[in-house]
């Protein structure tokens, strides 16, 4: 992406393992692809990148980037996905390591690039 950092704000999400969607208001800060950060409903955790898969110019362009990310200690992959008719969408897959692992898809509402 062209911005060294964005914030992505959600408030809409679905479990991918239920197929449950559950409100909490979530930030995602990405950091030029070296972290990203997740804040919902206040609790901060980190995603440290170790690849990138894709190229993807950033909002207001389509397009799809997936970072492989560790979380502490658990592998997987976090991907930013803007499609054609203008939605965003940050999935977290960390079910590779678990059944129970983290599946997650969040709705992005608005986001700011700095």
């Amino acid at each position: 992406m062209s911005a060294d950092t964005i914030t992505w704000t959600s408030g809409s999400n679905t479990n991918l393992h239920t197929q449950e969607s559950f409100s909490a208001h979530t930030v995602f800060k990405t950091f030029a692809g070296s972290k990203i950060e997740m804040i919902i409903e206040g609790e901060s955790s980190e995603f440290a990148v170790t690849a990138t898969e894709g190229a993807w110019d950033g909002p207001p362009a389509s397009g799809t980037i997936a970072y492989v990310v560790d979380y502490y200690g658990t592998t997987g992959v976090l991907q930013i996905e803007r499609t054609e008719n203008g939605a965003i969408t940050i999935t977290i897959d960390l079910s590779s390591a678990s059944e129970t692992g983290m599946k997650q898809k969040f709705f992005i509402d608005s986001y700011a690039a700095q």
